[in-house]
């Protein structure tokens, strides 16, 4: 999965668990597993990077990463 925040930091992360309102995320570059609330309207977790990128403000971008999955 990927963590996308809004001011455009993204993470490569591995879902640990997910629950009903948060998912459980061991960040590629942690030690530490992360809780991320799915109503959190600063920080996300995605499956896809152009999902990720679109939502951190990077639509232009986020259209390369669409494209490449059509492919």
């Amino acid at each position: 999965m990927i963590i996308a925040t809004k001011n455009g930091f993204l993470v490569a992360a591995e879902l640990i668990r997910e629950e009903a309102g948060y998912w459980l995320l061991q960040p590629r570059d942690q030690k530490t597993p992360v809780r991320v609330n799915k109503q959190d309207n600063n920080k996300r977790a995605f499956t896809h990077m152009g999902d990720a990128l679109r939502w951190a403000g990077d639509p232009e971008l986020a259209k390369q990463f669409d494209a490449r999955a059509r492919s």
